[in-house]
Parts: structure tokens; sequence; C-alpha cells
């Protein structure tokens, strides 16, 4: 538990506890189970490279299916969400640098402003979503900084910008990756500036496989639970590179309108489910 004042603020401490909780359960009948059992507390879920793929990239882990469960507050409490196909995005981190010439504020004719190019291009990229993609696809494409300049009166002659760029569907994610830089560097070229982007690239797309899905939907009422209505986010999870070696599933498990709890989005400084949720 963190004692910092800080927390990631998004259940997986639930389901550390929640897998804990599992796995001394199954300890206790471990002869009777028809297969074996591994557990994976997701280490470096969140860090670059991510604790799945490394593990991946090992190589020692061959099961025959991966699954993970995940608490969100779009699922009603007593629900859970179980889906076949994509349900988490890939997600690719932008930064975007364009180079043009600085000069005085008073005589812009002189320079070529990397800002205003800059400006330009991330307005521009949002028709990634809107005009290049396929709208019955997801997909979002967000800026989460802007740094140039130093001076109120100086055009500087570097302008960057970092954001991430998540698709839903996998086959979306190198075309709309190829798009965003024909993008950048065309509207840069138009201001008199050069542009690049570097991508570094993120977790891939969980997608669920529909025989698990199946499977596993048809044990929720046996197990106390209703089945939700889709979830599908375009937020993203490690857990998508464990679909590159084995059948993956991915549950959602609703917390909203849970008791004594507020309804609140991950990542959110409230975000605390009860203790029911771990069971």
């Amino acid at each position: 538990a963190a004692t910092n004042g800080l927390m990631h603020a998004c259940g997986h401490d639930v389901h550390m506890a929640a897998l804990t909780a599992l796995f001394r359960a199954a300890s206790r009948v471990a002869r009777s189970l028809p297969k074996p059992l591994v557990a994976l507390y997701q280490p470096s879920e969140e860090a670059y490279p991510a604790g799945a793929d490394l593990i991946v990239r090992e190589g020692s882990l061959a099961p025959g299916a991966i699954v993970a469960a995940h608490v969100h507050p779009d699922v009603p409490w007593g629900s859970v969400s179980v889906e076949a196909g994509p349900v988490n995005a890939s997600s690719d981190n932008l930064r975007i640098t364009v180079e043009g010439s600085g000069g005085h504020g008073a005589y812009p004719h002189r320079a070529h402003d990397p800002i205003l190019a800059l400006s330009h291009a991330v307005v521009a990229l949002q028709s990634l979503v809107s005009r290049r993609l396929d709208p019955t696809h997801a997909a979002v494409f967000s800026v989460g900084w802007m740094r140039a300049g130093s001076a109120e009166n100086v055009i500087p002659g570097v302008a960057e910008a970092g954001g991430t760029l998540r698709v839903l569907d996998p086959e979306d994610r190198e075309p709309l990756r190829q798009m965003a830089r024909e993008i950048v560097e065309n509207t840069a070229r138009a201001h008199g500036c050069t542009a690049r982007i570097e991508v570094a690239e993120g977790e891939p797309a969980t997608v669920n496989d529909p025989a698990l899905a199946e499977a596993a939907h048809s044990l929720l009422t046996e197990a106390g639970f209703e089945p939700a209505s889709a979830m599908r986010s375009c937020g993203s999870d490690d857990f998508g590179f464990y679909g590159q070696t084995s059948p993956t599933l991915m549950l959602f498990v609703g917390i909203k309108d849970a008791p004594d709890t507020p309804n609140v989005p991950l990542h959110h400084p409230r975000f605390l489910p009860p203790r029911e949720a771990v069971g």
C-alpha cells in the first residue's frame, strides 16, 4: 500500500487482493482442478517496457488461456461484461517536433513560426478520427502537452507536443499512425517548417477470444452475476500483449452504484471500490 499520499486509482489493488483470494481458495482443491493455474500480478503495468511485454518476450509462459478481471465504474454493480473481440484499445505515444526559423514577434513575416504550424497540425490531427476512420470503429487522438518558446515577444525555432493515439480495432493502428505522420509533415511544410513524429509503441489492443467469452458468459448466472451490456473502451492495458501468444479474456466487473461507493471514473482521487468487489 502506498504511504506517500499517492495512489494509482485504477482498481489494481482490488485485482491483486482478488487474485490472492482466488489462489488461496484454489490451493485447497488443487488436486481436483482440471487444469493447473498460474497467477500473474501485472508487474510494471503502466511502465515501458510493460511487464506483460517482458513476460511474453521471455518465452517461458505457454498457457492454454489467460483470463483477467478489471473493476469498472461504468458497469452496474452485481454484473459483469463479457464480450468477444476488441474490448480495450492499443495505445501509442506520439511526440511531434516542428522546426521553423525564429524571429522577433513584431516581424513574423521574417520567420517561419513553428508554434503556428504545430497548432494547425494538432487541429488537423483530429481528422484522423472524424474523417479518416470508419465511423463504426473507435479511436481517439489526444494531445497531453505542448512546449515552445521562452519569451512573449520571440518566435522560437522549435515547437513540440506529445499525445496518445488509441485504436480499438488492431487493423486500424498502423494506417492511423502513417496518416498522423503525413498530416504533421504536410501541415508543417505548408507553413514553411519541417516536422517529424516519433512513435513510442505501447500496448496492443485487448482482444477477447470468442470461445472464452461464450464460456464465461454462460457461467455468470451460476456465479451470481448478471450479464452486463457491452463494455468496450479506448483505455488500454498491457494485458493485450498476452493475446500475441495465447487466447485471452478480459472481464469487466461492475462497481457502478456499489454500496457506500462514490460513482467516480477510473483514476479519480476518490475512486475506491468496496471490499465486496474483491470477492
